[in-house]
């Protein structure tokens, strides 16, 4: 009987640190319609890593047409906030024309405290290339 007890909260416990840590990759193909800078995809490229940097993120993963960042987890009172996941990707139109899609991903158990940064990371693309 105190053996079931026993493995019963190990299984809760692995569940609640499994869902706790899981961050989910953005999927691009949720994302709205792009948006598109008249600008060489390498310049847009150094420029979503500088608005992620700037927005709080920490790069995670560096690539030629993607971008991805992570920002620190923090506890509040009630729910934790940070541990939101952006994707940026880049799409090279023309060689001086680049569409741009950027998607937040929540985790599972930050969600409430979490929020869609979307917006904010375009407005510092858009600033960084001077538009």
């Amino acid at each position: 009987m105190k053996a079931l007890k026993i493995m019963s909260v190990l299984a809760l416990s692995g569940v609640i640190v499994l869902m706790a840590g899981c961050a989910s990759t953005p999927n691009m193909k949720g994302a709205k319609a792009g948006t598109v800078f008249p600008q060489p995809i390498a310049k847009v490229q150094k420029a979503s890593v500088d608005a992620l940097t700037v927005t709080g993120f920490n790069i995670k993963k560096q690539e030629p047409t993607y971008v991805e960042g992570t920002r620190p987890r923090k506890m509040g009172v009630f729910v934790g906030s940070g541990g939101e996941t952006v994707g940026v990707s880049l799409a090279e139109q023309a060689p001086d024309k680049t569409e741009v899609k950027v998607v937040t991903s929540k985790t599972f158990v930050g969600g409430a405290g979490q929020k869609n940064w979307d917006k904010e990371v375009l407005a510092e693309i858009t600033k960084a290339l001077g538009q």
